[in-house]
């Protein structure tokens, strides 16, 4: 029964197209009568209840209105209204092209707007004060931005932590404007986000649970992006698992690097009491840590746990460290559809869209065994 629906489904648009061929072609001009349905049926072959479902299809697209004891009538087009061109905008911060993960985000926005046929131009942003970004020809100052308005009909932002006064000041024109991966939830505009304060505290409740005590924390420098909320979601963790923070085992670097947090975790490993678990707030900082305790005789996974974030590039395949993938594509993807509702629909108040991280677990976490000698 449901092959048999299928099959009737599939002709009933077949068929639909077929007449809305016709329609363009002038063979069922506008404003006459589309032919009786028995005699429909019998040119294209179909059943009359075939051909009667595709009349329907195309009176629920406004190509023909119903009318009672006549055919269909054929009514006049209209051309859809011309979709705006859209500005993809991100901070070159120093980069001749997008960060690793704006480059995932880019591709969730850029396969979204593709899919829905919008035209985009992606436009570099530089920071006033910024000599080492390369200028382009599409290069804007963040604080032009709203001068946009106008050659751009809507505007979505990989991030935009830089350009929060110029989002607002569009967004006060109603004018559609979307952030991907806004890294400051506080912000009243429309936007995709992971809440980095809840993962952190995931990440202490997975190694508290597995027995372990002196838990460590690697993480950038709390002013940049998001870290203030990683090193908040830390210490709320620890509180929660009734664990006291040493903050002998707090270490901030200055920049997210791998090399950094190793010189860093290698101080760890000196203690008299090292920690068992190390929570890092990017995956780079953990490769570090990993790389100090290594040196230090201990097993990742046996005797120190160590827990990542982020999943992208070369370490989406990295077979051993535990890590939460960030969902950057799905950000990007999710803030180009709220995007093209704004422009479908009109614009519409400020709406915060969530996306949760994936834990990965793997080798690098493992419950606390003997002490290690």
């Amino acid at each position: 029964m449901l092959e048999k629906r299928g099959r009737r489904s599939r002709a009933c648009e077949t068929v639909a197209e077929d007449i809305r061929r016709r329609i363009k072609e002038g063979i069922f001009p506008v404003n006459s009568y589309l032919p009786p349905e028995r005699k429909l049926a019998e040119e294209c072959g179909y059943s009359r209840p075939t051909i009667s479902a595709a009349i329907n299809l195309l009176a629920k697209d406004g190509v023909v209105m119903r009318a009672p004891g006549r055919s269909a009538l054929v009514l006049p087009q209209r051309d859809p209204p011309a979709r705006p061109e859209l500005a993809v905008l991100y901070n070159v911060a120093g980069r001749a092209s997008l960060s690793e993960e704006g480059q995932v985000i880019f591709e969730g926005i850029q396969d979204t707007l593709s899919r829905n046929a919008y035209r985009f131009t992606l436009v570099p942003l530089i920071t006033e004060g910024d000599l080492l970004s390369p200028r382009s020809e599409r290069s804007v100052a963040v604080k032009d931005v709203p001068s946009l308005v106008g050659r751009f009909g809507a505007f979505l932002f990989i991030e935009g932590t830089d350009a929060i006064e110029e989002i607002l000041s569009i967004q006060s024109r109603r004018v559609p404007v979307v952030v991907a991966n806004l890294e400051q939830p506080d912000v009243e505009t429309c936007s995709t986000w992971v809440d980095h304060r809840k993962t952190t505290m995931e990440a202490v409740n997975i190694l508290a649970s597995m027995g372990h005590k002196r838990i460590a924390y690697i993480g950038t420098d709390p002013q940049y992006n998001f870290y203030a909320k990683t090193l908040d979601g830390f210490r709320q963790g620890m509180a929660r698992a009734g664990l006291v923070v040493d903050e002998g085992l707090v270490a901030i670097c200055i920049k997210t690097d791998s090399f950094p947090a190793y010189i860093l975790a290698r101080e760890f490993f000196k203690r008299a009491e090292p920690p068992t678990g190390i929570v890092c707030a990017r995956d780079e900082h953990a490769g570090g840590a990993c790389q100090a305790a290594t040196e230090a005789g201990r097993v990742v996974g046996r005797d120190v746990s160590i827990i990542g974030f982020g999943a992208l590039g070369d370490w989406a395949a990295d077979p051993v460290l535990t890590t939460f993938r960030e969902p950057a594509y799905e950000l990007g993807a999710g803030a180009a559809e709220m995007l093209i509702d704004q422009v479908t629909n009109g614009w519409r108040p400020p709406e915060r869209r969530e996306f949760e991280p994936r834990l990965l677990l793997r080798r690098s976490v493992g419950p606390l065994l003997e002490p290690h000698p």
